[in-house]
């Protein structure tokens, strides 16, 4: 059964919110919509009832079965471990993305913090392997912030270092 061949079933149907629906549960007389409805990733009707009733007891007063929420009841095994396993995929991958850019916004806060830091430091002093590096660290940092925030946000940016 399809969602939409679900929801015709019920009175008092209206969206909430993208994907999501409230409606009269048909399992007790009901004022005011309690029933909450939506389609699960694999195609499969999700209820919830906020009076208390079961998915159990809603599908039996509409003449149905609990079969009747799945999209497709010949699914075979394999299909439903492949969706799993792409799912699975698709949460690992959006982990990793969300891991790279906390990752690059350490390294600009880092180049920001470098910069302002770097303000004032006498180099007399400094030996000249330190000197190198240090200078190559403040490099890296301007090119990089320069790189990220784009050329009139980096020019902001420097002016507001001086």
């Amino acid at each position: 059964m399809t969602l939409t061949d679900f929801l015709s079933q019920l009175d008092g149907v209206g969206p909430r919110g993208t994907g999501r629906w409230s409606a009269k549960c048909p399992a007790h007389p009901d004022k005011s919509p309690s029933l909450s409805i939506k389609e699960g990733a694999d195609g499969r009707i999700l209820l919830h009832d906020f009076a208390g009733c079961t998915p159990a007891e809603i599908v039996a007063a509409l003449g149905l079965t609990l079969g009747d929420l799945f999209a497709d009841h010949n699914i075979n095994h394999a299909e439903l471990q492949q969706r799993k396993a792409e799912r699975k995929r698709a949460r690992r991958i959006e982990g990793q993305q969300r891991e790279v850019e906390g990752f690059r916004l350490d390294q600009l806060r880092e180049a920001e913090h470098l910069l302002r830091v770097a303000r004032g430091i006498s180099i007399d002093a400094m030996p000249t392997d330190d000197l190198d590096m240090y200078l190559q660290s403040i490099a890296g940092a301007h090119e990089l912030l320069r790189i990220e925030m784009g050329e009139e946000a980096y020019a902001e940016f420097t002016l507001g270092l001086g």
